[in-house]
């Protein structure tokens, strides 16, 4: 859970992740605290609704449609790929994410 009622863990990963990607999230100022300051890197929403995209929150790579769907066609897309090499560096995170507390400090 993210926000002022989530756990560090999770807020730290948003905020120090490469890409966010969010399916059917909302971002109201209780998950994203300043604004300015959320999620600085790159971010892409998925949503059934054009009317949530870059409300709150503003969005890199806006993607509207059938949420299953879109996940369908990114899991086959990412499985043609050769990701051999991101394998250390995707382990490196997931040891920073595992270093960062679960509960709010």
């Amino acid at each position: 859970m993210l926000g002022m009622h989530g756990t560090y863990r999770a807020n730290m990963a948003v905020m120090e992740s490469d890409l966010l990607i969010a399916v059917g999230a909302r971002f109201d100022d209780r998950v994203t605290g300043k604004l300015e300051s959320f999620a600085r890197r790159r971010k892409s929403y998925i949503s059934t609704s054009t009317h949530v995209i870059s409300k709150n929150v503003r969005v890199d790579l806006p993607i509207v449609g059938d949420c299953k769907r879109i996940l369908l066609k990114m899991l086959t897309l990412l499985e043609e790929e050769d990701v051999s090499s991101y394998k250390q560096g995707l382990e490196k995170w997931h040891h920073q994410i595992e270093r960062w507390p679960h509960f709010t400090p």
